[in-house]
């Protein structure tokens, strides 16, 4: 274990036990509006056994034994419950976290933070604050900068304390997958994941559990059995994930609303200065109330001033219900991706009078000729399209299936007029319906649902490449990962 900077602990309080002899004095409460505050920055090698990372005056940050959950706890004063906060995830090991518990004598309340971001709060009672100190037995991790302080810091402290990780990985990105994500109520379970970057944030949206379309509706379940919506989670770091808020929530829409159920593939595109949420929708309560008069598969197009919206004016689109990507290319015009490849022009500028025209495809990135003129299996179907540029060359992503795979094909082309260029890569990725982003570098990275989880589909990211003839090269990558932050 490495403690290299507990010499910075800024509170000195007499530690007294009964084992040296010394009665233990009565607790004392926490001044008035000062609370406590306790971080440090922690490594894990491995998952064994408890390890306490900081132990002062009663209180602790820890890793619990059992579950392996980061926790923050301390003893009340005058008898009270012990107040346990604990992480809803699993730490990585090789991964550094910036770990703090707060107790605010104001709000009356403990709260744990893991690299800046808040993963809980709970009501609690005065802290003690003289008992018999725990010992630090950290075992597989690494412990750096553990700091006690009198007073309960704010999170935009604790977010610029969690931003000084750049002084323990110089020169170094790194990342693990899965990736772990604060879910909903319906846990981790997501498809089809697009992460969008503002700002040095990243968002993410996915379809949710249960995955199901309107022929799988049930009067049983609540709200037919359809996924709750579309919520917003974000990060700094691409390790640790917060909820955001509900974009669309199915339990708040009216029951008139033409998407009310469904949410299939939800991405958050930024096409000028605004905003655009785009997914696939329905209405199972009654055929009447859907666009085309009766349940299926319809698109919706919604906008905003900001990624965290609120969003309005939701719009159909002609077109496929399902999968449709957005686009917009240097010269500031947009364009609609359908599920098939094909590339349509796309005028949004009239969204906030609710109306949404499409043109005439002006190409098609890959078809099913494209698979039989190179004498490769043709999919069963082609969807989630997403299309990015790069170095000139335009890169359309695609899902195909197959009855025993699916997986992301790529085409390419100099102009979105095409002619188009198919990798002949049945298997370009292991991993269907992704989408690419900027990331850490400030390269194209991409985030796909990993297709070799045992139990729930995992959240991944990874980096892509491009060789020197512009192929894309991506690896599925597990656990801890790293490159250097100029790559």
């Amino acid at each position: 274990m490495k403690l290299s900077c507990l010499g910075l602990i800024l509170l000195t309080l007499p530690l007294l036990s009964a084992a040296a002899g010394r009665a233990v004095p009565k607790p004392k409460p926490v001044p008035a509006a000062e609370g406590i505050t306790m971080t440090a920055w922690v490594k894990l090698s491995a998952l064994n056994g408890p390890q306490v990372y900081v132990s002062r005056a009663g209180l602790t940050l820890s890793k619990t034994d059992k579950d392996s959950k980061f926790a923050f706890t301390f003893p009340v004063i005058y008898g009270g419950k012990p107040v346990v906060v604990k992480s809803d995830f699993t730490p990585t090991p090789g991964l550094w976290y910036c770990l703090a518990g707060v107790y605010d004598n104001t709000a009356k309340e403990a709260r744990l933070y893991a690299n800046g971001v808040l993963l809980k709060s709970v009501p609690a009672g005065v802290p003690e604050l003289e008992v018999a100190p725990v010992p630090v037995t950290a075992g597989d991790a690494t412990v750096e900068a553990a700091r006690f302080i009198r007073r309960a810091l704010p999170e935009a402290e604790i977010a610029r304390e969690a931003a000084g990780r750049k002084a323990r990985e110089p020169g170094v990105i790194t990342w693990a997958n899965p990736v772990y994500f604060q879910g909903n109520s319906n846990g981790d379970d997501i498809h089809d994941p697009q992460i969008i970057t503002v700002d040095g944030v990243y968002y993410l949206v996915a379809t949710l559990a249960p995955f199901r379309n309107f022929t799988d509706r049930n009067p049983k379940l609540p709200d037919l059995g359809s996924s709750p919506g579309i919520s917003l989670y974000a990060s700094r770091d691409l390790k640790v994930w917060k909820f955001q808020k509900w974009l669309v929530k199915s339990s708040k829409l009216p029951d008139t609303a033409p998407y009310k159920h469904q949410f299939w593939a939800p991405e958050i595109h930024k096409l000028g200065r605004r905003f655009y949420l785009i997914f696939g929708g329905s209405n199972w309560i009654d055929d009447k109330y859907n666009i085309g008069g009766h349940m299926g598969y319809y698109q919706f197009v919604g906008v905003a001033d900001s990624v965290g919206g609120p969003y309005s004016h939701f719009t159909a689109l002609k077109g496929p219900g399902v999968d449709t990507s957005l686009f917009e290319d240097d010269d500031g015009r947009t364009y609609a991706v359908w599920p098939g490849n094909e590339i349509h022009p796309i005028d949004l500028t009239q969204i906030d009078q609710d109306k949404i025209t499409v043109g005439p495809m002006v190409s098609r990135a890959a078809g099913p000729d494209d698979y039989k003129a190179l004498n490769l299996p043709v999919p069963g179907t082609l969807e989630g399209p997403y299309l990015i540029k790069h170095a000139g060359t335009y890169y359309c992503f695609f899902a195909t299936t197959y009855p025993d795979l699916y997986a992301t094909g790529i085409a390419t082309a100099k102009s979105l007029s095409g002619p188009w260029t198919l990798d002949p890569r049945v298997r370009a990725f292991p991993g269907g319906h992704q989408a690419e982003f900027v990331g850490p570098n400030g390269g194209w990275w991409t985030a796909y649902k990993h297709e070799q989880s045992d139990t729930a589909p995992w959240l991944s990211v990874d980096p892509l490449t491009f060789d020197e003839g512009g192929k894309v090269q991506i690896t599925p990558t597990t656990g801890p990962q790293s490159l250097p932050s100029g790559k």
